[in-house]
């Protein structure tokens, strides 16, 4: 992975200005009067939330929405089943409440019945008597195949049920003019679904490939994000073949197949921190103000995280600076 460590610089550098063209009218200034730990970052679907864990780290406010704590990378996430109304209602109610100060909606819709690679033959040696994964959605047939039965079935219609919670919230997004990006292998047949088709073909649609392993992943894994602005194509970065990759083969873990496609389904540390580098950019250049200490918080306009701390309420370490700024450059 040494390859990566020269790009790393480059890619968190390189946004240029030119860009910023889709919208200007809508997003001018869309900040102004905030600083950037008053900007939030939703994560939906979050599995190990470590976008939001990079997020917070930078002390900007991050929220992970899953319907388990399971899979956390050890920061906090709020419960919510997407599948049921109540649930979904709370959501966009947040979002409504929350989206003069929402920075970006990062969405990872569970692609388990939606790979390709379901479509791959198991050794039967490696199944233990197990039955064979076969393909639940079809080129054909994405939205389910005419055929399933038991838990296949009941495992595709609960998936779809999801893929229709997140149409909702990307169509209602867009309407409040918020930045929205949507993960899934490039190859998944979720995006030939009729649900993803829905906001793919009611909204400007941008599409930005590239290989984990060109941020850091493990696996030369082709993944595509769906944006509804023209923003984040230096996240557009492809394997170099400069460096080896871990395999792709299931094997036995703990007396249990394990496939690679689950390991793969946490974003690489570096990819997160280039993700929340490039909301920074764009929350600067629409107005955000960023504090590098103590002084220039305290002259801000807005002192909550001041007053939090003149009364004995601690922000978290990330977001109160420190009186000198830690470093000169």
């Amino acid at each position: 992975m040494d390859s990566n460590a020269d790009q790393g610089p480059q890619v968190l550098a390189d946004f240029p200005a030119a860009q910023q063209t889709a919208e200007p009218q809508q997003v001018l200034h869309q900040f102004s009067g905030l600083g950037l730990q008053d900007l939030l970052v939703v994560e939906i679907c979050a599995g190990s939330a470590r976008l939001t864990k990079t997020v917070r780290a930078k002390g900007m406010r991050g929220l992970a929405i899953d319907k388990t704590k399971s899979r956390g990378c050890g920061t906090e996430i709020m419960v919510l089943d997407l599948t049921l109304e109540h649930d979904l209602r709370i959501l966009l109610q947040l979002l409504r409440s929350e989206s003069k100060r929402i920075a970006l909606v990062f969405i990872s819709p569970p692609c388990g019945t939606a790979s390709k690679a379901r479509e791959r033959p198991i050794k039967t040696s490696l199944l233990f008597g197990q039955k064979q994964p076969e393909p639940l959605r079809t080129s054909g047939k994405p939205d389910q195949k005419d055929i399933l039965s038991g838990l296949d079935k009941v495992k595709t219609e609960l998936a779809n049920q999801l893929y229709e919670a997140v149409t909702t919230i990307v169509l209602e997004c867009d309407k409040l003019g918020l930045w929205v990006l949507v993960e899934n292998p490039r190859n998944s047949l979720y995006w030939d679904t009729s649900f993803a088709r829905r906001y793919i073909q009611a909204t400007e649609t941008f599409w930005i490939d590239f290989h984990n392993c060109a941020h850091g992943g493990q696996r030369d894994k082709l993944t595509r994000l769906w944006s509804n602005r023209s923003w984040g194509k230096t996240l557009e970065l492809f394997c170099d073949k400069r460096h080896s990759h871990a395999s792709w083969k299931p094997r036995i873990v703990n007396g249990r197949l394990s496939f690679p496609t689950a390991e793969e389904a946490a974003y690489p540390w570096l990819f997160c921190e280039r993700v929340v580098h490039l909301v920074e950019q764009l929350a600067v250049q629409n107005g955000c103000e960023i504090h590098h200490n103590l002084h220039e918080q305290v002259n801000a306009k807005h002192l909550t995280n001041f007053q939090r701390y003149v009364f004995d309420a601690l922000p978290r370490s990330s977001t109160l600076k420190p009186l000198v700024a830690e470093f000169g450059r």
